[in-house]
């Protein structure tokens, strides 16, 4: 018997994959580990900071998205969320700019924009 509840079937089956895939995992079940380096190990944390980084931005009336286009606005989301937003639109309109094609904008981009 698998249990001492004896269980048989469908049950047993589903206890004994779950049984396995514990054992295969053991490696990365190391929660003393993660608790003392201040981890968050419930799933709890993890839902919430998904029903503020997706849910709230994804899932608004009306709202349809492709699989790349969802894949992009997470990131970008993720971006605003952690405050580097402003570094990160620096960052690419600086690459934008520096491209051979644009290299004659970037004065005009730094008159511009060095007042903000």
């Amino acid at each position: 018997m698998v249990t001492k509840r004896k269980l048989g079937g469908q049950k047993r089956k589903t206890l004994l994959n779950m049984a396995a895939y514990c054992y295969r995992n053991r490696s990365r079940m190391r929660y003393h580990e993660y608790l003392a380096q201040g981890l968050p190990i419930a799933g709890g944390s993890v839902e919430g900071a998904c029903k503020n980084l997706i849910n709230d931005r994804m899932e608004r009336s009306g709202m349809r998205w492709t699989p790349p286009m969802a894949e992009a606005m997470v990131k970008m989301r993720a971006v605003y969320l952690s405050g580097d937003f402003d570094k990160y639109w620096d960052y690419h309109v600086e690459r934008y700019l520096r491209t051979t094609a644009n290299i004659g904008r970037i004065e005009r981009y730094c008159e511009i924009f060095t007042a903000r």
